[in-house]
């Protein structure tokens, strides 16, 4: 794929707008080839998904999207990791998919 700049923004659900790059795109099919089939899903959960801080990077939260059709067998989930940048840039950073334990939703 040989597109550049950003592949979509969209409102999270508390009115934060929140972009995703071709390039991080890219990124993530490198280290997270299982994330492919999951463009639609990953826009979907920064849109949909409530979302948690990170508890040492205060700019960094996680959205995650549970029980989607062709997760890997071992997995519940996708998550979605977001930058909050000082300057109101937002912007999407890598996503994969994992097993959660206890559900926050």
């Amino acid at each position: 794929m040989s597109e550049t700049g950003k592949a979509w923004t969209v409102l999270d659900r508390y009115g934060n707008s929140i972009y995703l790059t071709w390039e991080r795109w890219q990124h993530i099919l490198e280290f997270h080839p299982e994330m492919e089939p999951f463009f639609d899903e990953v826009r979907q959960a920064v849109q949909l998904a409530r979302r948690r801080q990170d508890a040492l990077n205060p700019g960094k939260w996680f959205y995650v999207r549970w029980n989607l059709d062709g997760l890997e067998p071992w997995n519940n989930c996708i998550v979605v990791v977001v930058i909050y940048r000082p300057d109101i840039e937002r912007f999407v950073v890598t996503s994969y998919q994992d097993y959660i334990r206890e559900r926050r939703e």
